[in-house]
């Protein structure tokens, strides 16, 4: 059974309340690990390769689990 993992991150900005949009400065996330995501969805990547990425995001305090 195929992992199905769901990461989202925002680069270009949200709405604040009043209905501006608020960009931010950059993204945490670098771009090789938003590839990989886009990669494992097309089954370019194994899932081993994925979870070692979602490590990374972890060990680097981008992601952080309760």
């Amino acid at each position: 059974m195929k992992l199905l993992a769901c990461f989202v991150w925002n680069t270009k900005g949200h709405r604040d309340y009043d209905g501006n949009l608020e960009s931010k400065s950059s993204s945490k996330i670098p771009e090789w690990v938003k590839n990989i995501f886009v990669w494992y969805g097309q089954d370019q990547v194994s899932e081993n390769e994925l979870l070692n990425a979602i490590k990374y995001l972890v060990q680097q305090g981008i992601v952080k689990l309760d």
